[in-house]
């Protein structure tokens, strides 16, 4: 799977938090890695007959580009669970919290917010040594099993 920003590194402006851009030259030549390496990846070079295979240089760049993305921690991901679980949620069933607006409190993108505020992923967190030492668990808990029978009446009425 290709990143969000695979295009921008991939063609060498990439602005990551240190908005440092890599020359090419200073990263490693395709002739430093080990030849295990390469008999074992014949595919790295782009052939012209499959245009989505990359080439060993696009690959370097993105994984230069790419290190340095950290993980959500448990305490991260305990304390994104209990922000939007234990906001009221309206009439309509929505939110006071949005996902949207925790992405960029924590500089993620909104689907790894959605997976991690997804029920059965915020049950196990909660669940955890963590969760379980957190003010309101049981109130939280009872949320997500709320948030799980809104989500299953919704896909039965064809929602």
């Amino acid at each position: 799977m290709i990143c969000s920003n695979h295009n921008k590194h991939t063609q060498n402006n990439f602005e990551g938090p240190s908005s440092a851009v890599i020359p090419n030259e200073l990263l490693p030549s395709p002739s430093s890695s080990s030849s295990q390496t390469q008999e074992s990846s014949p595919n790295l070079i782009r052939s012209s007959d499959d245009p989505s295979r990359w080439d060993a240089d696009a690959r370097r760049t993105h994984s230069q580009a790419c290190t340095g993305k950290s993980r959500l921690s448990v305490q991260e991901k305990l304390d994104i669970v209990c922000m939007y679980y234990s906001a009221p949620s309206s009439t309509r069933c929505r939110r006071t919290v949005h996902q949207w607006d925790i992405a960029r409190m924590y500089g993620k993108s909104r689907a790894a917010i959605s997976k991690v505020l997804r029920p059965e992923y915020a049950r196990g967190v909660m669940n955890s040594e963590a969760g379980k030492l957190a003010r309101h668990h049981d109130t939280i808990l009872e949320s997500i099993r709320e948030e799980e029978i809104r989500r299953q009446d919704a896909s039965q009425a064809g929602l």
